[in-house]
């Protein structure tokens, strides 16, 4: 995996361009692969999020040609670049009584966050940002 650019990295958006640098540095996709997806988002929504662009390309994996670059394989791949865990959440298993229980609702869709676990005083959270 390529190194992660290091001046204020966390205070940045991630940007499709990003995206598709690390993915191409990956050997995930090839730069031709790239420049389409660059030239085609400009029919996306401005607020669709890079991963979601790449995925909308239905594209195959160049590392493992039988497989596409799905969203959830992508979000394994970025989480595990900038060294974050990663889960899946089904919607329909989401409790939303227990969120409640600790947040309101409107907080959390604000904030886009989402309690997955709870242990006597900790609280695990999930955030899609």
């Amino acid at each position: 995996m390529s190194a992660l650019p290091t001046s204020n990295a966390k205070d940045q958006r991630l940007s499709l361009a990003q995206v598709l640098q690390w993915l191409r540095a990956d050997g995930m996709i090839a730069a031709e692969q790239a420049d389409a997806i660059h030239a085609d988002a400009s029919r996306a929504r401005a607020d669709t999020h890079p991963l979601v662009v790449v995925a909308d390309a239905r594209l195959k994996s160049a590392i493992a040609p039988h497989r596409l670059l799905t969203i959830d394989g992508l979000s394994a791949w970025l989480a595990a670049k900038v060294g974050l865990p990663s889960a899946r959440i089904a919607p329909l298993t989401v409790d939303f009584s227990r969120i409640a229980d600790l947040m309101s609702v409107r907080y959390a869709t604000r904030f886009r966050i989402l309690q997955t676990e709870r242990k006597g005083r900790e609280v695990e959270l999930a955030t899609s940002r």
